[in-house]
């Protein structure tokens, strides 16, 4: 777990300990709280080793996540100390002009600091916020209430009286899976802008941009030059990870990601890979090969096939309920595995959509052919026009996502619809996956490294589809596992090209070796379709309807809940309303 809600009310610090506890289920032993003149803050422990609360007689300083760090450890405590790189971040970077945001952290973060003699609050959000802190009113004294959780902040602004539901955020996220950033599910609570500097005192705010995804930071003339160097900054980033935790763990699986993040390993670390399947299907089995040839232990972990929906209300409510939670895939889990224990669990979430343009808009070239080429974007705001949600609220949907658009426009000029669905990160339903994980264990996600970013932002959309820049980034990193598919049957050490002969070839055989019988779902995950048209989620979802409380927000998500013709996510997303609203504690008054 790591979290914090602060604000500057005194005495309130008991309360949001309670609340951080029930939201999270977290032992209160494991929250810890300070509270002055200049107001109140209660922080949920992190298990990233070097991450605690750090306080003297004028700062509380307080990082959440665990990246890497380029600057110099310092002297206010020693290599055992629980709290020595928050004093790092402190000394180094937040007191230090010379200290770049940007660049000298490495992974997501979000750092808190507490001005104890004037009560100014700072907090400084990552790249992409891919940690994002939202903002509330309080409904006692107007001060603002801050937090890495939505519904902690909204449980604290509102004291007494439940949450408000904003019903466009509500159709928004039940249309997209998201809500449009700087909404949140509920109306006082807003998301703060990302890779700023925020300056918070009763009254004031201030902000100041450190970094934005401008394509003018690594301008490259040539494709091989960008790829050495993402390939540069991810060998990077792994021989600091060995450095500071001596073993490596990698998430495992039958793709590409993953792989090449293990094979590019400093060869004298220790090595373990972990894999997640419903069973030893063809992921599981891929990812046995892959392990074995590079020389790492390997730990299987079984995926129950109802874990989806399983306690759907605080699986929701974990990582926020603005999040898409059918991506949370190690809850539940993750306690029956060596996950907690791992000094760090090294992931290849977000190589998709910053080196390969998974949210570009692609058009085939000729049918069959492998080889696509990529369209601009314009934002559609008809999606889900099916659906019984009134025309009001759908125009306010597509407004707030045109006026997303026209923020982006400010700062680039090109890809802007594909950035949108990353800029902040939680307009990407998926980063839900990472928003559990790091609340789980110590997840750190290598393709979130600042320098694939400014890689990612400044290279034109033609080098990054069809894999071309990813192939020429892993390729020397693949000699070893060269000739071992991938699990959609092309070989990742390969350009497209090759692989349009190839993949056709390994799918025939696979068909040819189970005699044309049906295999078992090969896949690590199950589909948003399995997982609605299954008997469990029918029960959940009536038992849902008659436990919630009316409003216009709970109409809104029934109807879709109750519409067999809607998209399977956008059901799920109806489900999953409901149940964190069940779910959803008391203020904690």
């Amino acid at each position: 777990m790591s979290d914090f809600l602060a604000s500057h009310t005194p005495g309130e610090a008991d309360r949001y300990a309670r609340i951080l506890s029930n939201l999270t289920r977290t032992e209160p032993t494991k929250i810890s709280t300070r509270h002055g003149v200049w107001g109140s803050v209660a922080v949920v422990e992190n298990q990233y080793p070097g991450y605690r609360v750090y306080e003297d007689h004028r700062s509380i300083a307080v990082v959440v996540g665990g990246p890497l760090l380029r600057a110099p450890a310092g002297k206010d405590c020693l290599v055992s100390c629980p709290s020595r790189h928050t004093a790092t971040v402190l000394r180094h970077i937040f007191e230090n002009p010379a200290g770049d945001w940007h660049h000298d952290l490495l992974g997501p973060f979000c750092f808190l600091h507490i001005d104890k003699p004037s009560g100014r609050f700072t907090v400084v959000t990552d790249n992409l916020s891919f940690i994002p802190v939202y903002e509330a009113e309080s409904a006692v004294d107007k001060t603002q209430v801050l937090s890495t959780h939505s519904d902690a902040a909204a449980l604290a602004a509102c004291r007494s009286r439940p949450p408000d539901f904003d019903p466009v955020s509500v159709a928004d996220f039940i249309l997209h899976q998201k809500v449009t950033y700087p909404h949140t599910l509920y109306r006082a609570v807003r998301e703060l802008a990302p890779a700023t500097v925020h300056t918070i005192a009763p009254g004031q705010h201030t902000e100041a941009i450190y970094w934005r995804p401008q394509g003018r930071y690594r301008p490259f003339q040539k494709l091989d030059d960008a790829a050495a160097a993402a390939r540069e900054a991810l060998e990077d980033l792994l021989q600091r990870a060995a450095n500071e935790h001596g073993r490596l763990t990698f998430f495992l699986s039958a793709g590409e990601d993953s792989r090449t993040l293990a094979s590019m390993a400093p060869s004298d670390v220790d090595l373990h890979c972990i894999t997640i399947a419903p069973s030893k299907n063809r992921e599981a089995r891929i990812a046995e090969r892959v392990a074995r040839r590079l020389k790492a232990s390997w730990e299987f972990v079984e995926q129950p096939p109802d874990n989806y929906l399983h306690d759907l209300g605080h699986r929701s409510l974990l990582s926020g309920s603005g999040g898409l939670s059918i991506h949370a895939h190690m809850f539940g889990i993750a306690q029956h595995s060596s996950l907690p224990e791992q000094p760090v669990v090294i992931g290849g979430f977000g190589s998709d959509a910053f080196l390969k343009g998974h949210f570009y808009k692609l058009k085939r070239v000729l049918p069959g052919l492998g080889y696509e080429r990529f369209v601009e974007n314009r934002e559609n705001s008809d999606v889900g026009r099916a659906l019984p949600i009134e025309d009001d609220i759908y125009e306010e949907v597509a407004a707030r996502r045109l006026r997303h658009e026209a923020r982006l426009r400010e700062f680039r000029d090109s890809a802007v619809n594909e950035w949108m669905v990353c800029w902040p990160m939680s307009q990407d339903h998926e980063i839900v996956n990472f928003w559990s994980n790091r609340r789980l264990f110590s997840s750190l996600e290598a393709f979130f490294s600042p320098a694939i970013l400014d890689i990612a932002a400044s290279i034109p959309p033609s080098w990054v589809i069809n894999r071309r820049m990813f192939q020429r980034l892993a390729g020397p990193a693949l000699k070893r596992t060269r000739w071992i598919p991938h699990g959609e049957g092309h070989f990742p050490a390969l350009p497209w090209y090759a692989n349009m002969a190839l993949k056709p070839a390994v799918r025939i055989g696979r068909r040819l070796m189970r005699g044309g019988r049906r295999g078992r779902y090969p896949y690590a995950w199950p589909s948003a379709a399995s997982c609605v048209d299954s008997e469990e989620f029918t029960r959940l979802a009536k038992r849902l309807l008659v436990s919630v409380e009316d409003s216009d927000a709970v109409r809104q998500a029934a109807r879709v809940a109750r519409l067999s013709s809607a998209d399977a996510m956008q059901r799920f997303a109806a489900v999953q309303l409901l149940g964190s609203m069940v779910a959803l504690p008391p203020s904690a008054e």
